[in-house]
Formats: C-alpha cells, structure tokens, sequence
C-alpha cells in the first residue's frame, strides 16, 4: 500500500494532461488515479469502521496514556470512565523505561474495560521501534470492541483470532491514513477477555498475562520467541534467519528474527513490523481459556515479568499496601532491571491487576501462598540448542 501511493506521483486535475501526451501515458495516469482512488476508499472505511466503534460508551473503562516524552520512570496518567464494578478490584500501573538520556517515551498502552453485562476485555499493547506508541495506542483503542464481540459468539477461541487478524488491518489502514511507520515499529499485546465460561487468554509476542486461581494453580500466557521449536521452524522456512544469545545478565537466552535487512525482532509474533512479516513473524495470537470460581489476572508488558518470576510476583503482592500493589509490582520489577542492566537500561513497565476485591484475603489463601502448579497451555519453551546464527 504505501509503495503503491508513493509510486502515484501524478496530477489530479487531468484536464492540465498536456496535449503532447500519448494515449498510453493517458491511460497509465488514469490508471494510476484509480489505484489511489481505491486506497483512499479502503483507509477511509476502515478509518470509519474505527471511528463507528469508538463511538459504543462501556460501563467501565480505565486506560493509561502512552506516546508522551517524560523522564525515566516516570508513572503515565491514569484516564478512569464509569462505575467500577462492585466486588471487583482493579489497579493499573505504567511507567517510562530508561532508555536513552533524552527524550524517553513510554511506549505501553493498557486498557481495561467492563461492558453492561460484567464482561471484562483487558489489555496490554508493548509498542517497539520509532512508531511504537502510536501503534500501541491504536490498538488500544479498537481491540475492546473486537473482544467484546468475539466472546459473544459460540466460538470465542476462533473469534479472537478473527479479532487480532482486523485489528491488524486496521493499523496498517491506520498507518497509511495517518503516515506513522509500521516497516520498523510494532506491539506486542496480551489480552483477557472474562465470560460466564471463564477467562479467554490471546498473546501476540512477548508480553504476558497470569491467572491466580483459589487453588493455587497458576496459568500463563504463551511468549512467542524465534528460538522456541515451532516458531523457529515457521521463520526459517519463510526465509528469515535468527540469531540467539545468551546474556551474562539473564537466566534465559534471547533471540532475534532478521529478514532482508538489519532490523532484528526480539519475537517471533507481534502487530506491525511490517519488514519481517514476509519470513515468518505473524500477527496470529495464542489463545486459551481456563475455568476458575475466583481468580486475580495479571497483565503486564515484558518490561514486568523479564526479571520476576510468577512466584515472585505473588510474594511482591502479598508485602505491599492494597493501595499501591500495582505500583509496587512496577517498582519491583524496575529493581530487577536496575541490579541486572547495571542502571544503564531499563525497559517501559506497565502492570493491569483485576481480581476480587477482597484481594488480601485471596493472596493470604494457604493454597495462593504456596502455588501448587504452573499451568502453561502450550507446553515447555525451554531451548537447549546452539548460540549463533541460524
């Protein structure tokens, strides 16, 4: 799309065509007008799509603001619309990373909201590269129509999908309207959409979301790396490469996806990017339910968990005032960042907590205090293979 309206240098008025022109030149200019024409009308409804969506006014919604340049670890704005359900808690926390000396933008959008019926659809969107909060941001803002919708129908897993798959064609609309990047710029994002049946998990990328259940049984989202077996396999045979590292600061390796240029992807899914869709990286979600009675979420971009345990998650909770917990899981978690990057990075942490409102009670829970399993729907993402290029 953007080659092809880039391609269109013409003039608009074809009355100024001049006579000397062949036919074949004519009928190449118009040609090329139509083309715009039909991209211009492909935006456009989308752009109205967008804004007709927006337009619904949930029960309750509570949004953070991202995209703004602030100093390092600075806490974002909290936007809050709405009675907050009764019997419900919920706290959100997002602050900027420490990233370069000037000019430090929080790149993390988080959302939650509960429709008229007590359905909630929360959020997380990591935004990366030059664009990355504009991205972000976009798709905070369409992504809890698209849910709300998806979990009404029979089929929520397949709905969600559908959801993630319009919700990227409607940012790369965005994109051309709007002329941000999206060769370079992208986000990952978790969500959690709460039904009758139980709570819809959906992760594009390496952002992440933990249910804490009554019985002490932990579940997690999948993380989408390239050196995990089946999305390294995918990638290479598209055509992509993937360099893997093991970091002196980290318990885990890292890994990146290239393509036909220098930009390496630090996952293997996620919105945007659009430079390495074309070797493998997809915007295609994971998506699980689990069935609870009673249950905290927790949602928080990878800045959140890349040093802190799900365990050690917990125990931060259960240590800190009610009042301040998502605030001191952040706190927690830039710590980590600081002891293990020596104070020179830190990334953009955010965190989205939503459980009962008698929360105390549930973290004090014998069987919350002592987790007795780790429930990851997709299996094991260990990697035992080779550091390097491949």
């Amino acid at each position: 799309m953007h080659a092809m309206v880039r391609g269109c240098a013409i003039n608009r008025d074809l009355s100024s065509v001049p006579d000397a022109l062949s036919a074949e030149a004519v009928e190449a200019r118009l040609a090329c007008v139509l083309q715009m024409t039909v991209v211009a009308s492909i935006v456009l409804s989308r752009s109205k799509a967008i804004q007709s969506r927006m337009r619904a006014h949930p029960a309750f919604q509570v949004s953070t603001q991202c995209g703004l340049e602030t100093n390092p670890f600075q806490l974002a704005e909290v936007a809050v619309s709405g009675e907050q359900p009764a019997n419900t808690f919920v706290q959100v926390a997002s602050t900027t990373g420490l990233k370069r000396r000037h000019g430090n933008i929080n790149q993390d959008c988080v959302v939650a909201r509960c429709d008229d019926r007590g359905r909630w659809s929360l959020i997380v969107a990591d935004g990366h590269g030059k664009c990355g909060h504009q991205v972000a941001a976009h798709l905070c803002a369409i992504l809890p129509d698209l849910l709300e919708k998806a979990i009404q129908t029979d089929h929520p897993t397949d709905s969600i999908k559908k959801a993630f798959a319009e919700a990227e064609a409607d940012l790369e609309a965005a994109a051309v309207e709007n002329g941000f990047d999206l060769i370079t710029s992208g986000a990952s994002v978790v969500t959690a959409s709460l039904t009758e049946e139980g709570t819809c998990l959906a992760s594009c990328g390496d952002s992440q979301a933990l249910i804490v259940d009554a019985e002490g049984i932990i579940t997690t989202s999948r993380q989408h790396k390239a050196h995990d077996t089946k999305e390294q396999q995918r990638i290479v045979a598209a055509g992509g490469s993937i360099k893997v590292e093991r970091p002196r600061c980290r318990n885990t390796v890292m890994s990146r996806v290239y393509g036909r240029r220098s930009y390496g992807l630090a996952m293997s899914r996620s919105f945007g990017d659009l430079c390495v869709k074309p070797v493998g990286v997809v915007a295609e979600p994971s998506v699980s339910v689990a069935r609870h009675d009673k249950a905290l979420l927790i949602l928080g971009s990878d800045g959140l968990f890349e040093f802190l345990a799900p365990v050690e998650v917990l125990a931060t909770l259960r240590s800190s005032r009610k009042e301040e917990l998502a605030s001191a899981l952040v706190q927690e978690a830039q710590s980590r960042w600081e002891r293990n990057e020596a104070g020179l990075y830190c990334d953009d942490v955010s965190c989205l907590l939503v459980g009962p409102d008698c929360l105390s009670d549930f973290l004090d829970n014998p069987r919350v205090r002592q987790p007795a399993l780790l429930v990851n729907p997709f299996g094991a993402e260990s990697y035992d293979g080779p550091v390097g290029a491949y």
